[in-house]
C-alpha cells in the first residue's frame, strides 16, 4: 500500500492569442495493469488587445493575466508601450474589481506581483489596461506584453491595432 506522487512541469507553447488546447497528460503504473490519465483545456496565461477609439483619438490597451488561475507571486509583467500614454496605468483584480495605478516608466510597464499575496490573491485573475496617443502618422500600433516567472520562463502576447483617423463628415458653409 504504498503511494508514490511524481510533480513535475511542462512548458506548452502556445502560437495564437488566447487559444485554448487540449493537453493529454497519462501515467501509468509498472505494479499490475492500471492505467490512468486524464487531459485538460488550458488557455493561455496572458493575452493582449487593444482597440482604436475615433472620437477620442486613443488606444486602449488590456492585458489579461492569470486565465488559469495558477499562483501568480512572483511573476512579472512587461509591457513597452507605444505612443505616449494618457491618463493612468491601472492593475484590476477582477475577483474583487479593486484597483490600483502601476508606475510606468519612460513607455515602459514593469510590475512584478508580491509573494506576499493571500491565497484569494494568488489565483485571481487580472487586468492591466491604459490608453496611449498614438505615434504621429501611424496606420497601426503594435504592442506585446510578456510574462516572466519566478523561474525565468516567459510567455508572450501582442496585439496590433489598425489606425484609421476619422474624415470630416459634415462641411458647413455660409
Amino acid at each position: 500500500n504504498e503511494k508514490y506522487v511524481v510533480t513535475y512541469e511542462a512548458n506548452l507553447e502556445v502560437k495564437s492569442t488566447g487559444e485554448t488546447f487540449n493537453v493529454n497528460n497519462w501515467a501509468s503504473s509498472t505494479s499490475g495493469t492500471k492505467t490512468s490519465g486524464d487531459g485538460e483545456n488550458i488557455t493561455k496565461n496572458i493575452t493582449k488587445n487593444g482597440s482604436y477609439d475615433q472620437n477620442t483619438g486613443l488606444v486602449t490597451w488590456n492585458i489579461m493575466i492569470n486565465q488559469n488561475r495558477q499562483d501568480i507571486s512572483g511573476y512579472t509583467i512587461n509591457d513597452s508601450i507605444p505612443g505616449t500614454i494618457v491618463g493612468n496605468v491601472t492593475l484590476t483584480n477582477n475577483s474583487y474589481g479593486s484597483q490600483t495605478t502601476i508606475p510606468v516608466s519612460e513607455n515602459t510597464l514593469n510590475y512584478t506581483f508580491p509573494t506576499d499575496l493571500t491565497n484569494e490573491q494568488k489565483t485571481s485573475q487580472y487586468t492591466i489596461s491604459y490608453q496611449t496617443k498614438p505615434t504621429a502618422g501611424s496606420t497601426q500600433e503594435t504592442n506585446v506584453a510578456k510574462m516572466t516567472s519566478p523561474t525565468g520562463t516567459t510567455i508572450q502576447d501582442d496585439a496590433i491595432v489598425g489606425i484609421t483617423k476619422r474624415e470630416k463628415s459634415l462641411d458647413k458653409s455660409f
